[in-house]
């Protein structure tokens, strides 16, 4: 009844307020092995009201279904995806193989070489105000979303990080997303706690679209 609450205490400015529910807000999902050898995808949400899911395989197969049943016909791990609300923030991603094991790494050290041409063409940037106009110019044009708060992003998971000096303000890291291990595209090494790794530093937050 915001109307009439307006109306009542003569309220007529306009308010943006912000509202964090990242700590609250969870979403996950389990993969459960039936016994005929497939699989069942199953979301796990907490506190957040679901409109719509949709469940992405890395080799086109897609489904919208609350519990998506799959079987694999290869012995890859593949990558499996699930969005709620359509929405890029609301989104994780695990790899699964044949076996039904979950690994939460989406970038392995085999993998780095292989990394999409945007951050490719980020990593040559070395300063804050040079890279930072590139992603803003990359996220007008739809191609990612960033944040300098990591509170923006319901999965830090699905997110690279770009390093920044804040007594140089020039770029000292550019990780990976990933679960429990991330790499470190401009050293290749591979760690899991990087708010120690970068302490003291700003990191610019961004999800490829």
């Amino acid at each position: 009844e915001l109307s009439s609450f307006h109306e009542q205490f003569c309220i007529n400015d306009v308010k943006k307020i912000e509202l964090d529910f990242s700590p609250i807000v969870s979403i996950d999902y389990k993969v459960t092995k039936l016994p005929d050898g497939s699989f069942m995808f199953e979301a796990v949400v907490k506190n957040l009201s679901v409109s719509s899911l949709k469940w992405n395989i890395d080799n086109g197969v897609s489904s919208e279904d609350v519990k998506f049943i799959y079987r694999f016909v290869d012995k890859k791990s593949h990558k499996v995806t699930l969005t709620i609300n359509n929405s890029k923030l609301l989104t994780i991603s695990k790899f699964v193989d044949s076996q039904g094991n979950v690994n939460e790494i989406l970038i392995t050290k085999k993998e780095v070489d292989k990394i999409d041409p945007i951050v490719k063409e980020l990593m040559k940037y070395k300063t804050y105000d040079t890279i930072i106009k590139k992603v803003v110019e990359n996220k007008n044009s739809g191609k990612l979303i960033f944040s300098l708060k990591r509170s923006d992003f319901i999965n830090l998971n699905n997110c690279y990080g770009i390093v920044i000096d804040i007594n140089t303000r020039e770029v000292a890291g550019f990780f990976t997303p990933g679960g429990e291990k991330r790499i470190d595209l401009l050293t290749k090494e591979e760690f899991s706690d990087y708010s120690k790794r970068y302490k003291g530093k700003g990191i610019i937050w961004f999800q490829l679209n």
